[in-house]
């Protein structure tokens, strides 16, 4: 005969497994010390990334007009703003992300953990009956 409570936990477990359990587990894997700074060495990549290649574009399509009108004085100074403005632009992703990523991974931990106590339960209501 089947325990309607027990049934709901099945389904209440089997619902977390289908919607987040996958990425949950992998999140988890990490200390969370481990797993915020090794998503935020990727977006710092990522970050970089795009900000070069950006960077070289506009460099690409505005060469001619860059090299005719600009002294020697004003690319420096250039490059020096790009460079701040690429500071400016990695510390604010860096900001995010760790804000991100720390929430990401917490959430994931409290699902973890409420997905255990579960499971304990389930496992306390077969070990109930059984006796």
């Amino acid at each position: 005969m089947l325990n309607e409570e027990r049934v709901k936990h099945m389904v209440k477990l089997a619902s977390y497994e289908t919607k987040h359990g996958g990425e949950d587990i992998k999140v988890c894997h990490y200390s969370q010390k481990d797993y915020v700074t090794l998503n935020v060495l990727f977006t710092m990549g990522w970050a970089t990334l795009g900000y070069l290649l950006l960077v070289g574009l506009l460099c690409m399509t505005y060469i001619e007009a860059i090299l005719d009108r600009f002294s020697f004085v004003a690319v420096i100074l250039t490059v020096i703003l790009v460079i701040a403005i690429y500071a400016g632009i990695l510390v604010a992703n860096v900001v995010f992300a760790n804000r991100f990523y720390r929430r990401k991974y917490m959430a994931a931990k409290r699902r973890t953990d409420r997905y255990l106590l579960d499971l304990e339960i389930l496992e306390k209501l077969y070990e109930s009956e059984d006796v």
